[in-house]
């Protein structure tokens, strides 16, 4: 009698794998993996193409449009009717009314479409609404569609004097809405008139994406834009708090109010990463303003109310890098050495700004071991509950040599002694 070398349970448990084996290929060949919602997207896109396969590429986005506003509509046949608009962009945009001045141009139904829309919930675009699927096909649209600028402006007027929010990440992006178009400002018990940036920046519910692209258009300057964007960019702004005197608002610039307000109030990675593509945005512009100290103050959350008093936008950067509790430090101390090639310290062979960043360094990054200037306590980085000793360090080295690139030192607070005649520590 021949002997098995195989178990006969071992036998059957081989057959039981090979059936189940050839079960899934025999299940992935004939299509019968696709996901429940896949399938139902993919019948309502045939059902769409079904009723409307004898009409025109142009009645065919009007039509998809059209079922796209139908509030009760599922997710997957807005999936199905996104698609369908999408395609039509890209294989029949010839076939499309692409005259400037006409109301069946592609993109003044799709802005007519996003203007219908409103609501407290639609500025967060979530899957799977209307709005994300709209500005999805308004995506594809922007670049390969224009309107006129008599059609713009009549979009302008309506979102202002309505207060159509829906509207204005589009105005934005398409050049329509500048840095200084004032709207209105509802949030937080506030009716304000805002410029656009400073809605841009404030407004709570805002989809972080959408405020991270609006930052970084309404931040670029053309030759007709230049003054009046700087101007913003530039200008302090007392920020309205219903549980606060005017005279102790915030008064900041929009780069320290997303250093001040976004990245050092951060709570994960990801709302630190977004403050910091939002601020090097700012930092893009080469007219930025980060030495001038003005009449600046911000309450630092992170610090149990600390303050930050007539301090230069640099002070933000250098907050961030050295603040035990700020997320993303190191990318704050990086964001310095772009600072220090960028807008007013761009000239590194100024002997003003040497000399400048000198002192500023003698004033508050040694501060508390030399000489205690007016309101140091609260202003000086050499808390050391707070700051970390070795991003201060860090940070004194880059400033050191941008004012000495030989590698000459600044003595710790100039060389002098303070009140009580002691040295200061390195």
């Amino acid at each position: 009698m021949v002997k098995l070398k195989t178990k006969p349970a071992n036998m059957l448990t081989q057959v039981y794998t090979l059936f189940f084996i050839m079960l899934v290929f025999l299940h992935i060949s004939c299509g019968c993996g696709e996901r429940p919602e896949d399938e139902a997207t993919k019948v309502a896109e045939n059902e769409f193409l079904d009723q409307h396969q004898d009409i025109s590429p142009q009645l065919q986005f009007e039509k998809v449009l059209q079922a796209l506003s139908d509030p009760k509509g599922t997710a997957e046949r807005r999936e199905a009717h996104t698609d369908i608009a999408i395609k039509i962009i890209e294989n029949h945009l010839a076939d499309l009314d692409k005259s400037i001045d006409s109301a069946k141009n592609p993109l003044y139904l799709i802005l007519s479409a996003i203007g219908e829309l409103s609501g407290s919930e639609v500025l967060l675009v979530r899957k799977h609404t209307r709005i994300e699927k709209y500005l999805q096909i308004f995506e594809k649209l922007r670049e390969k569609v224009s309107l006129s600028d008599k059609l713009l402006s009549e979009f302008h007027d309506r979102a202002r004097i309505n207060g159509i929010e829906s509207l204005y990440y589009p105005l934005v992006v398409l050049g329509e809405m500048k840095a200084d178009t004032d709207v209105a400002y509802k949030d937080n018990n506030l009716n304000e008139s805002l410029s656009i940036l400073w809605w841009t920046l404030m407004k709570g519910n805002l989809n972080t994406q959408l405020r991270k692209k609006m930052v970084q258009a309404l931040t670029k300057t053309t030759a007709s834009t230049e003054v009046k964007v700087i101007s913003i960019i530039n200008g302090i702004f007392a920020i309205p708090n219903i549980d606060k005197k005017p005279e102790d608002y915030e008064r900041l610039t929009p780069a320290m109010y997303v250093a001040a307000r976004m990245a050092s109030r951060a709570t994960n990675e990801a709302e630190a990463n977004d403050a910091v593509d939002m601020f090097k945005s700012f930092l893009n512009n080469e007219h930025i303003k980060l030495f001038e100290t003005k009449k600046t103050q911000a309450y630092l959350a992170s610090t149990n109310n600390e303050k930050l008093q007539e301090q230069p936008l640099l002070s933000f950067i250098v907050f961030n890098a050295i603040t035990k509790r700020v997320i993303l430090n190191d990318k704050w101390l990086s964001m310095l050495d772009d600072a220090l090639q960028a807008g007013d310290l761009k000239n590194k062979t100024s002997e003003k700004n040497k000399k400048e960043i000198k002192d500023y360094v003698i004033k508050y990054i040694d501060a508390k071991e030399v000489d205690k200037h007016k309101n140091a306590e609260k202003q000086n980085f050499d808390i050391e509950e707070t700051y970390d000793k070795d991003k201060v360090g860090a940070v004194r080295e880059k400033l050191e040599k941008y004012v000495y690139p030989d590698g000459k030192k600044i003595p710790v607070g100039g060389g002098k002694k303070n009140k009580e005649g002691k040295g200061g520590k390195p």
